[in-house]
């Protein structure tokens, strides 16, 4: 695992936002410390390629004028809250403590439930790594965040961001992500605000109640107008696109504590002693043994980085593909109940295995080369690039800047001294996807 200390250069980025709001973030002049960042939630790699036929003019602006890695490879598991950390800490989910949308914490008798927010807001799951909003406040940049996580969680106590409204569930609303967005540049603009954050999550929503490659994502997409950068992408995993396990038969409830997180892989608990026989169980289960790997944690493979953190449980199940591992739907599981989702994530994409998990990375600016295609980005690269863009002194991180390097013009003026660039919006848009569950009508399936 390799651990890099972030190179500290001059860094600047424009936003282009497309009819919605250029307007105003034309008029919204500031120096190159400002940065708005905007996650757009479960933009998969090739949405563009697939949703031509809807029209983006603001994606067009930034493939003619900026650069685009050619994906963005999310960290395991590509779910929501582990990847949202990994951007905003640069560390792996073994590193940063935040292994899944679901875990349990056996010490404490504590689960973390992406379905019921007030469980995810002990800071006792939030001590293992700062946040960069965190670090900006702390070098006293005044920092804005917008449906961001749990941005609302003091750091050590007493930590928290100048301004923060926390993620929740809303149905899809691409006119709050336009207010929010808006009341960003404002505070940048005329507040002072060095860093701004902005959450969206219509493309994710959309994407899980029809699927990746329906109408409706298309029209979302429309909406937004912009996005930069997002955390993982979907699949189809409807009932004629993956068969579904259900492991509820293989499990003695006498022997397991808890199972947590399902479709793309279960994290098993056993009671004291018999982690041996669920391993067993698991393994020589009917219609479920042939089509999964039961694996030991200690066992899995480097390049899931998945291992090294105490709440990451004994025993790691991944469907094979074309499987979805149903969650058994048990007192003792979490999440409670499987859902209706027909677009999923959380599937392993390692060694190319599952391309649908793999999502986007775009900037436009004076710092940027235009019209680029750079190679394959991971996830653990965004939060050196932020930390650069920001001039900030940011803690060690599992990435590298090398993924990033040709992003950047090198013939511009970003590396002049800030004070002589031009009066003109400068901001890196950064935005990144999630695993989430939401209601369409009166149909909630789970993320």
């Amino acid at each position: 695992m390799q651990i890099l200390l972030p190179c500290f250069l001059s860094l600047t980025a424009a936003l282009w936002a497309g009819p919605l709001t250029a307007t105003r973030l034309l008029r919204a002049a500031s120096d190159a410390h400002d940065l708005i960042v905007i996650l757009l939630d479960g933009f998969r790699w090739d949405y563009l390629d697939i949703h031509k036929r809807g029209g983006f003019p603001g994606f067009d602006k930034f493939l003619d004028d900026g650069v685009r890695a050619e994906y963005l490879n999310p960290t395991y598991p590509p779910n929501s809250f582990p990847n949202w950390h990994t951007i905003v800490t640069g560390l792996y989910p073994e590193s940063h403590g935040i292994v899944g949308n679901f875990m349990y914490d056996e010490e404490r008798n504590a689960s973390f439930n992406l379905n019921h927010l007030e469980t995810t807001s002990d800071p006792l799951w939030w001590q293992d790594s700062e946040p960069l909003w965190i670090t900006t406040t702390k070098s006293g940049l005044d920092t804005a965040l917008f449906l961001w996580s749990r941005c609302d969680v003091p750091w050590e106590g007493k930590i928290l961001p100048k301004y923060c409204v926390p993620f929740e569930e809303t149905p899809p609303n691409t006119q709050l992500f336009v207010k929010n967005l808006n009341q960003a540049v404002d505070m940048i603009q005329n507040e002072g605000y060095k860093l701004a954050m902005v959450y969206e999550e219509v493309i994710d929503t959309q994407g899980h109640a029809y699927g990746p490659t329906s109408p409706e994502v298309t029209v979302a997409l429309r909406d937004t107008n912009v996005v930069v950068l997002s955390d993982h992408g979907m699949t189809d995993a409807g009932p004629k696109d993956k068969m579904r396990l259900d492991l509820a038969p293989c499990l003695d409830y006498a022997q397991v504590v808890k199972t947590t997180e399902h479709a793309g892989y279960i994290n098993i608990l056993p009671a004291k002693g018999y982690v041996e026989q669920v391993e067993e169980s698991l393994k020589s289960c009917p219609d479920v043994s042939d089509n999964v790997e039961v694996v030991m944690k200690e066992n899995m493979k480097e390049r899931y980085h998945y291992k090294d953190h105490r709440l990451i449980h004994e025993i790691i199940v991944l469907p094979k593909p074309g499987f979805y591992i149903k969650s058994p739907e048990t007192n003792y599981s979490l999440p409670e109940r499987e859902g209706t989702s027909v677009g999923q994530h959380g599937f392993d994409h390692t060694l190319d295995q599952t391309p649908d998990m793999r999502g986007i990375l775009f900037a436009w600016g004076p710092s940027f080369v235009s019209g680029h295609k750079s190679g394959v980005v991971e996830q653990v690269d965004v939060y050196g690039l932020l930390c650069r863009a920001l001039q900030l002194s940011c803690h060690a991180y599992n990435g590298t800047m090398e993924h990033v390097e040709d992003f950047f013009d090198t013939g511009s003026s970003s590396g002049a001294p800030f004070s002589s660039h031009p009066s003109y919006l400068i901001y890196l848009f950064v935005g990144v996807a999630s695993f989430i569950a939401l209601a369409v009508g009166a149909t909630r399936g789970l993320g």
